[in-house]
C-alpha cells in the first residue's frame, strides 16, 4: 500500500503533493467547478466566437495577431471580442448554480 508516509525522507517529505493547506476545500472545488462550466460554455459558442475566445484568452494572442491571422481589423476583432464577453456574461448571470 503506498501512502503519504512512503514518501518521507530526508530531502523530501511529500507536502509538495498536498494541496494549499491555505485554500478552503469549498474553494478548489468551486474554481474547478467554474473552469470546467467555462470550457463547457466556451466550447457550445458558434466556431467563430469559440476560435476568438480561444485566440485571444487560451493562446494568449492579442487582437492584432488575430486580426492579422483571420484577415479582419483590429478593431472589428476588438468589436467581437466585447459582444462575444457580453454574451459569456449574460449566460453565466443566468445560469443557477
Amino acid at each position: 500500500e503506498e501512502s503519504y508516509l512512503n514518501f518521507d525522507g530526508e530531502a523530501f517529505y511529500g507536502e509538495e503533493n498536498l494541496a494549499d493547506p491555505d485554500e478552503n476545500v469549498v474553494e478548489q472545488v468551486l474554481r474547478k467547478l467554474t473552469r470546467e462550466s467555462v470550457r463547457k460554455i466556451v466550447f457550445s459558442l458558434p466556431i467563430e466566437e469559440r476560435d476568438l475566445i480561444e485566440a485571444l484568452f487560451y493562446k494568449k494572442m492579442t487582437e492584432r495577431e488575430y486580426a492579422n491571422e483571420t484577415h479582419v481589423s483590429q478593431v472589428a476583432v476588438h468589436y467581437r471580442k466585447k459582444r462575444i464577453l457580453n454574451k459569456l456574461k449574460n449566460i453565466f448571470k443566468n445560469l443557477s448554480i
